[in-house]
């Protein structure tokens, strides 16, 4: 199993000096440590040795967690991994593959949402990455807008707006 952070900081809740400056740096977040902990307290227990946790991201209501492995290892038979962590958590957990396409990994995200169109406007100051999605689907969507943006600008840089057509 791997994690941001190092096998005896997720086993242990406490953090050695390098796990330390990487969360004082922001590489990684709190959030991160709480999952990275309860995925090793689960280990045996749901069979996760294959697991690979990239990131967690906190939306307020719901947690996303990046994963470069395959999703269904971090979901469970049943769905009982991502159920034990929403309870540990007290939050929504949408599991999310990493990718580096940025459709796939934003119609994952705004799931049951689908963006209409996502678009690269190149202007002045650079690339800007526009995502689609029609207004009848906003109340459709999984959080809140700032959360989402935020959760935007995270992942795929300053560069991304959100568009209601």
């Amino acid at each position: 199993m791997q994690t941001p952070v190092c096998e005896l900081c997720a086993a242990t809740n406490y953090l050695c000096s390098g796990c330390q400056a990487k969360l004082a740096d922001g590489r990684i977040t709190e959030l991160d440590v709480q999952v990275a902990h309860l995925l090793s307290k689960y280990k045996e227990k749901f069979a996760l040795q294959k697991v690979q946790f990239d990131r967690a991201l906190d939306l307020g209501r719901m947690a996303i967690i990046l994963t470069s492995s395959d999703v269904s290892h971090l979901v469970g038979r049943g769905g009982k991994t991502a159920q034990a962590l929403s309870k540990e958590l007290g939050k929504r957990v949408r599991v999310v593959h990493s990718t580096t396409d940025s459709r796939a990994l934003l119609e994952q995200i705004l799931l049951p949402v689908k963006p209409t169109g996502v678009n690269t406007v190149f202007t002045q100051k650079g690339k800007q990455l526009k995502v689609r999605i029609s207004r009848n689907d906003v109340v459709h969507l999984p959080t809140d807008l700032d959360s989402i943006n935020r959760v935007l600008h995270s992942l795929l840089g300053d560069n991304a707006v959100l568009v209601f057509e």
